[in-house]
């Protein structure tokens, strides 16, 4: 419905005013959230469950009590862990998957995207293939 519909043609609502927030020195938490943060995101919302997602992936990785998940809405997470060991040692273990899908889970950046992260690495063994092939 239009803004002018729901006032009974008596015109249009002004828009609320804009709230500014004062700049301040954001880069420690930015280096903080790369070393401690994983984001992620689940490829088939129809089977996979962020809200259990969370719960599972540290137990999985044995670092229940260790890392604090978080759904972000439309399909992401986020994952807070204590040490940025944990997180290299989480990373060595892709490609990830929960529920038989695969999961995007990469270092927190600071990007805001609807689709970020989308990108899953994983390796490809052909097996059949001469060498000399080509």
């Amino acid at each position: 419905m239009s803004r002018f519909g729901e006032n009974n043609g008596k015109g249009i609502k002004p828009l609320p005013r804009t709230i500014r927030v004062r700049m301040f020195d954001n880069s420690e938490l930015i280096r903080r959230l790369k070393r401690t943060t994983l984001i992620g995101k689940i490829m088939n919302p129809d089977v996979q469950s962020v809200g259990s997602l969370v719960l599972m992936m540290p137990r999985i990785w044995k670092l229940e009590g260790q890392v604090v998940g978080r759904d972000l809405g439309l399909g992401t997470f986020r994952l807070d862990f204590e040490r940025e060991e944990d997180i290299l040692e989480v990373m060595k273990t892709e490609t990830f998957n929960y529920n038989h899908w695969m999961l995007s889970i990469v270092r927190w950046e600071p990007i805001i995207h609807k689709d970020y992260p989308s990108a899953i690495t994983f390796w490809v063994r052909i097996v059949g293939v001469p060498r000399d092939f080509g």
